[in-house]
């Protein structure tokens, strides 16, 4: 007999003790995955059960898009020159200006419906039990290209005294004043990763008046919410530049948990809700680059690089990468609902459908700490504190539970 052949004969016999054997402390039936279902009325209806059980979920989830932000300095403007007419009288030229603001905001950024995974494995006898899951969303991606995009800049006076975004208008060379920020094409990309681990200590009750049960428990969770807002944007006077933000939450903390069900027949109605008090460590992080184009050598190539002191260039501003990194800590409350409808279709094994909701504050997210100033960005934790709501509908597989 082949060794594959063995392997297989081997572990058919294991799962036929699993299911089918015997384990100390249950009852026989108890086991049996794939016995015909008991929905006789007969004692009180159908009992709860009890020993070793295991619950999968598969979810399509939406989680909320962050607020709305301009993608730029918020609610700010910029009396900026867009070049030079001659006056008729003197033969000068005077300077042509108008008002930059931001034109584009992230109300772009949609709640698209990704799919995630729960696993719950615990065991409960009598009263008192436990329980362990793990959760996984896979990872939300939306990427979005812009054009023609003004973003206005928070412009500090430099060591020389000029503003980091001030250059000649006119071929002369004489005429100084603010430069606008116009990129022909900005490629914006933000992703969002959500996993988390849960441990529980369950008590259950006896049935109620109607028939149901509830059951409470207390544990503790470990989670994370990551998100990622990243910027690559060409042309104008800051040609080529890039901002990868990234905001981490790290929650962990008390949850409490309640659930009612009951049981008709090969029916059941389950209602469940945790209650989530986070201690938040934001890890917030910054790397890119402005203007990765301008450079303050003569002798560059026009054509691969944007020449500072020159006509439509900035004076005192070069090439300028940056790195920064920000902590914070934060309360997190949330607040986590189910509701599920199961058919049995075996003794041991259920399938179900419902719906999955979770609701947390004191969260960052990416696009909304960003500092946009010359010549080095920067973190702005004002708006450090988004709530989010994460919901979708579920499909259930249940064994034992």
């Amino acid at each position: 007999m082949s060794l594959n052949r063995m392997k297989i004969l081997l572990a058919g016999l294991a799962l036929s003790c699993l299911l089918g054997g015997v384990a100390p402390g249950q009852h026989e039936e108890d086991l049996q995955a794939f016995a015909w279902v008991d929905d006789s009325n007969y004692g009180g209806g159908p009992r709860a059960n009890e020993g070793l059980f295991f619950h999968y979920e598969w979810m399509h989830l939406s989680v909320l898009r962050p607020d709305v932000t301009t993608i730029g300095l918020m609610g700010d403007t910029r009396t900026v020159a867009i070049g030079t007419v001659v006056d008729p009288v003197t033969g000068d030229e005077e300077p042509v200006f108008r008002v930059q603001s931001n034109s584009h905001d992230t109300g772009f950024l949609r709640s698209p419906l990704e799919s995630a995974n729960w696993f719950e494995l615990g065991y409960i006898e009598g009263h008192q039990g436990y329980t362990f899951n793990a959760f996984t969303m896979s990872t939300q991606e939306q990427r979005f290209m812009l054009n023609d995009v003004d973003v206005v800049f928070s412009d500090p006076p430099g060591v020389s005294g000029l503003k980091h975004l001030e250059g000649f208008i006119d071929e002369n060379l004489t005429i100084i004043e603010n430069l606008p920020v116009t990129f022909e094409q900005i490629d914006v990309l933000n992703t969002v990763n959500l996993w988390g681990v849960e441990w529980m200590y369950l008590y259950r009750t006896h049935p109620g008046r109607w028939g149901g049960l509830w059951e409470f428990g207390v544990g503790v969770r470990y989670m994370e919410f990551d998100e990622w807002f990243k910027v690559n944007a060409l042309g104008g006077i800051l040609d080529d530049s890039t901002w990868n933000t990234e905001a981490e939450n790290h929650l962990v903390g008390p949850v409490g948990f309640v659930r009612w069900f009951r049981k008709a027949g090969r029916w059941t109605l389950a209602a469940e809700s945790r209650f989530f008090s986070g201690f938040n460590s934001q890890n917030i992080r910054q790397v890119g680059t402005l203007g990765s184009k301008l450079t303050n050598d003569p002798d560059a190539d026009p054509d691969e690089s944007n020449i500072t002191g020159t006509q439509g260039f900035p004076l005192i501003m070069t090439a300028s990468s940056f790195k920064h990194s920000r902590f914070f800590s934060e309360w997190s409350p949330g607040v986590e609902l189910r509701v599920s409808f199961d058919y049995q279709v075996t003794r041991s094994i259920s399938l179900g459908v419902g719906w999955f909701g979770f609701w947390m504050d004191g969260i960052a997210r990416a696009s909304n700490v960003i500092d946009y100033q010359v010549p080095n960005m920067g973190i702005d934790p004002a708006n450090n504190r988004q709530d989010v709501f994460i919901n979708g509908p579920i499909l259930r597989v249940l064994w034992n539970r």
